[in-house]
């Protein structure tokens, strides 16, 4: 790995800064596409990398990847543990980096079980996810043998943490683009695989982000829709008045089949809709890698099955449906 310039935003050392962070972010890759399909592909990396570039604290963060990598190399697991810290917080996780768990505010191999229970077919396919964070899920779809994976995260951070994964531990079939799904270019690469997990709800339109999945899939793909919801046969959605949960960005929750009139009013048809599991401490909490205001913050302490604001504590649900 290039060692990270010391200082500058300009001149050689950030084309040397530019150069570390596409290849860290998997964007050599996009060489091997399809003709066709390399055009939209290195359109939507050039407007990642510029974005990304841009950011304020972009130094800092190739700064502790490098510290990260030469503490990996002395075999140094406290300024290993410390470099990756500096990242946090680290909301998806775990990961085993060189003997340093890195414990997430998240143990998304929770999530994970949940959505191999729903059968849906990742080897040999091209998958696209939807705000991936840090790369969790691209690890597990790559476990899973899929052909390439498009990691689709607006969050700089996320990014950073997976460049520093990919320092220590490279994916070989992975690109992260540092975009909203809706920036992506129209003629983007379509996917056999569409998963948006934890988005829904953060979505001022929850019927357009489902058409956005629809026009990245190909005419036999899958979309996989996690989203919180509300247990009730009745077909309506929670739109909080300020808060839910601590979250401020919570727009839409709906009950289970009121997730799938949204689909089928996007041009869907489901396969499957797995049952509404509650959220728990032991999947969601903080750590020493992820610091501050969890879900035990997020609960009403005399008010079993509620939230601080008043409303029913977190449920999740998985759908996987198919285009019409």
């Amino acid at each position: 790995m290039t060692q990270v310039p010391a200082s500058s935003t300009e001149g050689p050392n950030h084309m040397a800064a530019e150069s570390l962070t596409a290849a860290l972010l998997g964007q050599e890759l996009l060489s091997d596409l399809p003709e066709t399909e390399r055009a939209p592909a290195f359109e939507a990396a050039a407007r990642s990398l510029e974005r990304i570039m841009r950011h304020g604290d972009l130094h800092t963060f190739l700064l502790a990847i490098e510290a990260a990598r030469q503490a990996r190399e002395r075999g140094d697991q406290g300024a290993l543990t410390d470099a990756l810290q500096a990242l946090g917080p680290w909301k998806k996780g775990p990961f085993d980096v060189a003997g340093v768990k890195i414990d997430a505010e998240w143990d998304c191999h929770m999530k994970w079980d949940r959505v191999l229970q729903m059968d849906v077919p990742l080897e040999g396919r091209t998958v696209v996810d939807i705000g991936s964070g840090n790369g969790f899920y691209a690890r597990q779809f790559e476990k899973a043998r899929a052909r390439r994976v498009f990691a689709v995260e607006q969050s700089v951070r996320s990014a950073a943490q997976f460049m520093a994964l990919q320092a220590l531990d490279p994916l070989e079939n992975t690109t992260f683009f540092t975009l909203r799904a809706e920036e992506l270019p129209v003629s983007f690469p379509r996917a056999d695989v569409v998963f948006s997990m934890g988005v829904l709800y953060h979505v001022r339109s929850p019927l357009d982000h489902l058409a956005l999945i629809r026009a990245r899939l190909r005419s036999k793909g899958l979309a996989v829709i996690e989203t919180l919801a509300l247990e009730s046969d009745n077909h309506h959605s929670l739109t909080p008045k300020d808060r839910y949960a601590g979250m401020r960005n919570v727009w839409f929750i709906p009950t289970p089949n009121t997730l799938v009139h949204w689909l089928e009013r996007s041009g869907f048809r489901l396969r499957d809709l797995g049952p509404l599991v509650p959220t728990t401490p032991e999947e969601q909490r903080a750590t020493v890698f992820a610091t501050g205001p969890s879900l035990v913050d997020a609960l009403a302490p005399d008010a079993q099955g509620q939230t601080v604001e008043g409303y029913p504590a977190p449920q999740r649900v998985i759908a996987v449906a198919e285009p019409r």
